[in-house]
């Protein structure tokens, strides 16, 4: 008995070692293909679907959909697109819909040229999203740079938001200025754009307090797609910090969630004073530890918090 015992488990470990070898030989040799199909079994455990439409300007907008009730559209920011927001998205699916765009210039969505990426110009775009989808009003939220076009987007549609969820939002330039926009300020190399291939744990480091150790491999691959966007983003950074938030969206009486990290180096956390004061229908939640990105880092933490914001209204 303890020999037939032992040989099963010597077979199991053969086995997993086997397994664990074929997917390191995939990600060295196959990174990309491996990447999406890692992708596509995280959009399925968090029960999302993978959709696209043509918005009435011929641009093509891809998002994930999944679970069913109210609906909440949440947008990224930039550098990330859709898949961004899956840590967060697998604890919001069992209690409404929600819909999560690749914004025009990112992710699977079109890049066409000669265009604005501003904050306004998203805005509308979205807005035609979200009519042909025939949402009607919805709940919307958003991270940094999708947190500035939620507050454009309500600004211009204020009917239309039912409540706003703001993560480490941009567009509040009258704040105190973060780590990353001092540095920027003094001339050096922008922190948030990737620099070559090997960059990616580096820009993890400034966004995220505690980064997580990805495989070299699939590292790559998603410093590539930074890379090929680099001269877009730089762009679409220059428009955001021209069109300041703060005067659309003073006084706006939707009832908003504000959530930050308390060591966000991107945007600072004394940021959150002041918008607060811009709407007075806001409540706050800091999360201690926590960097630029609360929806990854914290991601069951975050969902609970606007769960219990949404129940609370």
């Amino acid at each position: 008995m303890f020999r037939r015992i032992r040989f099963v488990l010597l077979t199991l470990l053969a086995a997993a070692v086997l397994i664990s070898t074929v997917l390191v030989g995939f990600m060295v040799w196959a990174p990309a293909p491996t990447t999406q199909a890692i992708m596509v079994a995280l959009r399925a455990q968090a029960g999302m679907h993978t959709r696209s439409l043509i918005l009435p300007d011929g641009t093509r907008m891809a998002y994930l959909d999944g679970g069913q009730g109210e609906p909440l559209v949440l947008l990224h920011g930039i550098g990330g697109n859709k898949d961004t927001l899956l840590a967060v998205a697998r604890h919001l699916t069992d209690h409404q819909r929600l819909i999560i765009p690749d914004l025009i210039g990112f992710g699977d969505s079109s890049r066409p040229e000669g265009v604005s990426y501003g904050p306004q110009a998203q805005a509308r775009r979205l807005q035609a999203f979200v009519q042909q989808l025939g949402l009607g009003p919805v709940h919307l939220g958003g991270i940094s740079m999708g947190g500035q076009i939620a507050l454009t987007y309500t600004a211009l549609n204020p009917s239309q938001v039912r409540s706003l969820w703001l993560i480490d939002t941009a567009g509040i330039w009258s704040a105190p200025p973060s780590e990353v926009q001092l540095a920027i300020r003094r001339g050096e190399p922008n922190p948030l754009l990737l620099r070559d291939e090997n960059d990616f744990p580096r820009f993890l480091s400034v966004v995220m307090a505690r980064p997580p150790q990805l495989p070299p491999p699939i590292a790559r691959v998603f410093a590539r797609q930074r890379l090929a966007d680099r001269e877009r983003e730089q762009a679409i950074m220059n428009d955001m910090v021209r069109e300041p938030t703060e005067k659309r969206i003073r006084g706006l009486k939707t009832p908003t969630l504000i959530m930050w990290g308390q060591l966000d180096r991107v945007i600072s956390p004394a940021t959150v004073p002041v918008l607060q004061k811009l709407l007075p229908q806001s409540k706050v939640v800091i999360f201690d530890g926590v960097g630029h990105m609360p929806v990854m880092e914290v991601p069951e933490t975050a969902a609970q918090a606007y769960l219990a914001f949404r129940r609370g209204r």
